[in-house]
């Protein structure tokens, strides 16, 4: 994807976005009812200026739903992103990181209600965000 493209996930199921996958600079979104973002890399992934939004519920096959979940010590770093309109199940998470990274920088949250970000066995930082919303972080945060 190029800058500015906008990437709609319209089909049923989940999916995990390729290791040389890029998409900075563009929207992703999701049609109703489907799950769709998975990322989990055994290097750095940076995803810059994406904005996440829609109904964004996918399965990570460890019981919960999440919107990202990542594979076992994946280092994901998410700047200048956008994350509104995540309906997520009630009780559930919104991403769930095991053993790994996680860098947000000046990311924005809004319209998230229920959100958790829930983190196993990671290290994290938060810089520059705003959390404009009924949010909630638990676990490490």
């Amino acid at each position: 994807s190029q800058a500015g493209d906008s990437v709609l996930f319209h089909n049923s199921g989940w999916f995990k976005l390729p290791t040389d996958f890029n998409c900075n600079f563009c929207t992703i979104s999701t049609a109703p009812d489907v799950g769709v973002v998975v990322v989990g890399w055994d290097t750095v992934k940076i995803l810059e200026s994406v904005q996440f939004s829609g109904l964004c519920i996918s399965f990570n096959g460890h019981g919960e739903y999440s919107l990202y979940s990542s594979n076992t010590k994946s280092n994901i770093s998410f700047v200048n992103c956008t994350f509104s309109c995540l309906h997520v199940v009630p009780d559930h998470q919104l991403m769930i990181i095991h053993e790994g990274n996680l860098s947000l920088e000046n990311c924005i949250f809004t319209e998230c209600p229920g959100a958790v970000i829930w983190f196993d066995g990671t290290t994290f930082s938060f810089n520059g965000c705003e959390f404009n919303t009924h949010f909630c972080a638990t676990n490490s945060l």
